[in-house]
């Protein structure tokens, strides 16, 4: 099943730990994989800033290597949340159905997770004190249309052109409120 990021946390949620929570969910979705590809997107300087391979064998060795590869992405770029990780149980040759793919900023992150291996990982956010609904099941997202307010955006609905605002499950529940 495929899980996106719970947005409310990573966008709307005050001194919410980030990189706590990326280590933790990258370090725990390693036990499924085999094999990572990472880039740091916004560097400090020019350089070569690309790793992929296989992940260590041991799954100590495997949690120690990945945050140790996160660390690295975050000291070398201008903003912390702005780098790609992909981690996948086979060779990574597409951004396709990876089990752990963060391809750019925290809006297009996703993991592709078993139902099993998704409670496992909610049994880790819990021991790490992090909200277990972290990440959501893709069809719990609600998207709604928006009329649009000014001129030009008007004349686009006019001509059939919609627009519409995706709230991620905690997000709809705090905006339906209101």
């Amino acid at each position: 099943m495929r899980y996106l990021p719970e947005l409310y946390y990573f966008q709307d949620k005050a001194a919410f730990p980030f990189r706590k929570a990326v280590q933790v969910t990258a370090s725990a979705v390693t036990e499924f994989c085999s094999h990572y590809s990472l880039e740091v997107l916004a560097p400090k300087e020019n350089g070569d800033w690309i790793r992929i391979g296989e992940l260590p064998k041991d799954s100590g060795n495997k949690k120690e290597f990945i945050v140790t590869q996160l660390e690295w992405i975050f000291q070398n770029s201008f903003t912390e949340e702005l780098f790609r990780l992909y981690l996948d149980d086979k060779p990574i040759e597409t951004n396709e159905s990876l089990k752990f793919g963060h391809h750019d900023d925290t809006c297009c992150w996703e993991l592709s997770l078993s139902d099993d291996e998704f409670k496992t990982l909610q049994s880790v956010w819990e021991k790490h004190a992090l909200p277990t609904d972290l990440f959501y099941p893709e069809h719990l997202g609600v998207c709604v249309e928006k009329k649009p307010k000014i001129f030009l955006g008007k004349v686009f609905w006019k001509l059939g052109l919609r627009f519409q605002r995706c709230y991620s499950p905690k997000q709809w529940e705090i905006a339906s409120k209101h």
